[in-house]
């Protein structure tokens, strides 16, 4: 079972360092980890919330909660499909000015 938690560990070690910046990869999942919670605390159950957030992001449930724990960093599309729901809004262009600093730079950055 050991080598079950270095396998887990290993994908998250290896996330932070494939970025550009590991700052401001941690700044990204910082941010999108928060982000998540603030929407997640709108639900009495959590297990409730992660299944509804999930499936209107079109993100699985997984990936979700590896996001929301700053196991992973998330990639392009899915930031947009988080802050789409977020913010309630399908226009990419109303979103980049509503989005926190951090998720624009990200999404500028790598368009």
């Amino acid at each position: 079972m050991q080598t079950t938690h270095s396998d887990k560990t290993l994908p998250a070690t290896s996330a932070t360092t494939t970025g550009q910046g590991t700052g401001s990869d941690e700044q990204l999942k910082l941010q999108v980890s928060e982000d998540l919670k603030k929407k997640l605390a709108e639900f009495n159950d959590p297990k409730k919330g992660i299944k509804v957030m999930a499936m209107l992001m079109g993100i699985h449930e997984k990936t979700l909660k590896r996001l929301i724990d700053c196991e992973n960093r998330p990639g392009y599309q899915t930031v947009f499909k988080i802050y789409r729901v977020l913010f309630h809004s399908q226009n990419d262009t109303q979103l980049l000015e509503l989005v926190p600093n951090p998720i624009k730079e990200f999404l500028i950055n790598h368009s």
